[in-house]
């Protein structure tokens, strides 16, 4: 792929102040280069490249036990987009490839790695060294802790520029869980960047090509989703934290996946209303075609017609309670589902200004709903945009209802799912009020106070 981290091999001659090319100019250690250059046939110098753009370099001696990552950057403007972090991946995997399990790094910021997931073992002030053999993510959780945050500042990095699918919505959420005393509470773990047949199993092979091109171009699908370089990695990431949350839902049992771009609009062949790629869709199939009864809530205010779509011919039930008459204009009664998905769908639209008791007298139909099919995991597109606040909808809701519709949810999964439920974020667009909303949200589901 064009923006997967690629490792090339780089050769030098004694004339070369530094082998790795113009791009890598700001690198401060010419000496470091010339020092590699005549150290012989040991060292191995390989270029960091990323849709064929130089973003870094490194220099391995492949000879000392255990091999030595003699240095490493990556050039400062793709710093902090996760470059640094892949690449190390990429080195790993190689190593492992080749049989070695450890890596001997010199580094004065080991705290860093430690950051990574690493377990590594100081050498004096010389360096660490890295065990191999562990995840670079540890996805290992203490079995009492109450939620799993499926989460990566990388979620930040898809900028929809104007679009009201700003990457504060993940940022101001994180800072209020902190200040409510709930992410201390918690597990974070890193998702995972989806592979292109997994996203395959819900979107053609042609539009994920196009959702890379456009990214890639930094163009629109429409008039209301637009993309930035970052655009198709993120949106991968997105779909690899729901994957990842139904990989591991057996250990897990609670998770919020704090992703973005959001995918319940995101239909086979079309993006739509900020989404790309359809997160719940490919959860809620992974699910299934592990032998799971997966049942699917969307309390979105604006109707998940690209779960519908996705969903339709499955017999995996799934419910959208929405505003009518509202974007995308669809998601009436009528539309029951196809083949082996008739009757399995179910849509509840709801009136503009609905208030918090037409809501809960409709979310008891759900309940009645779970019953009826009696699923062994809950998966809820949990967008807080039916908030009387939100200005995208027109339903008045209060924070009130919303702690209502957690808890029943977390109460719904404790009595059918044996506590399997997995949530991810998809609307809510009033800054100042989306933070709170998560909050209440996940504290109702974990079953925990924070101090707000």
């Amino acid at each position: 792929m064009a923006t997967e981290i690629v490792l090339r091999p780089v050769s030098a001659d004694k004339e070369d102040v530094n082998p790795f090319g113009a791009g890598f100019q700001e690198f401060p250690w010419e000496a470091q280069f010339r020092s590699i250059q005549y150290g012989g046939s040991s060292r191995s110098m390989l270029a960091i490249e990323s849709g064929g753009t130089l973003v870094g370099g490194m220099a391995l001696d492949l000879t000392t036990t255990p091999p030595q990552l003699v240095f490493f950057e990556v050039i400062r403007r793709y710093r902090n987009r996760g470059k640094g972090k892949t690449a190390l991946l990429a080195l790993i995997n190689l190593l492992l490839e080749m049989g070695k399990r450890k890596l001997f790094v010199q580094t004065g910021r080991p705290i860093i790695y430690r950051r990574m997931g690493f377990r590594f073992v100081p050498v004096e002030r010389s360096g660490i060294v890295l065990e191999l053999e562990r995840p670079l993510i540890e996805r290992e959780v203490p079995p009492d802790t109450p939620m799993v945050l499926v989460y990566e500042d990388a979620y930040q990095w898809h900028d929809a520029y104007e679009m009201p699918d700003s990457p504060h919505r993940v940022s101001r959420t994180l800072s209020h869980l902190k200040q409510a005393g709930l992410l201390e509470r918690m597990a974070v773990v890193s998702p995972r960047y989806a592979k292109e047949e997994e996203i395959a199993e819900v979107h053609d092979i042609g539009y994920i090509e196009r959702v890379r091109g456009v990214s890639e171009r930094s163009g629109r699908f429409g008039k209301d989703t637009q993309t930035c370089p970052e655009t198709f990695d993120i949106a991968r990431l997105a779909f690899g934290g729901a994957l990842l949350a139904g990989e591991y839902i057996e250990d897990w049992r609670r998770v919020f996946v704090l992703c973005r771009p959001p995918g319940h609009h995101a239909r086979r062949d079309q993006a739509a209303g900020f989404c790309f790629f359809n997160n719940m869709g490919g959860l809620a199939i992974s699910l299934f075609n592990k032998g799971y009864r997966p049942f699917v809530i969307d309390w979105d205010a604006h109707h998940g017609n690209g779960t519908q779509e996705i969903l339709y011919d499955k017999p995996i039930p799934f419910v959208s309670l929405h505003q009518r008459d509202l974007y995308p204009w669809t998601g009436t009664p009528q539309e029951r589902g196809h083949g082996p998905g008739l009757g399995f769908n179910y849509n509840i639209p709801l009136p503009p200004l609905c208030t918090d008791e037409q809501y809960i007298e409709a979310f008891d139909t759900v309940c009645s709903m779970v019953d009826k099919h009696r699923p062994d995991v809950l998966l809820v597109s949990a967008g807080q945009d039916g908030h009387r606040e939100d200005r995208l909808s027109g339903m008045m809701l209060s924070d009130s209802c919303y702690r209502h519709i957690a808890r029943t949810a977390r109460e719904l999964a404790d009595k059918f799912c044996e506590g399997r439920i997995i949530l991810l974020m998809e609307g809510g667009y009033n800054l100042d009020l989306l933070g709170c909303l998560n909050e209440i949200v996940i504290s109702e589901v974990a079953g925990i106070d924070g101090k707000s």
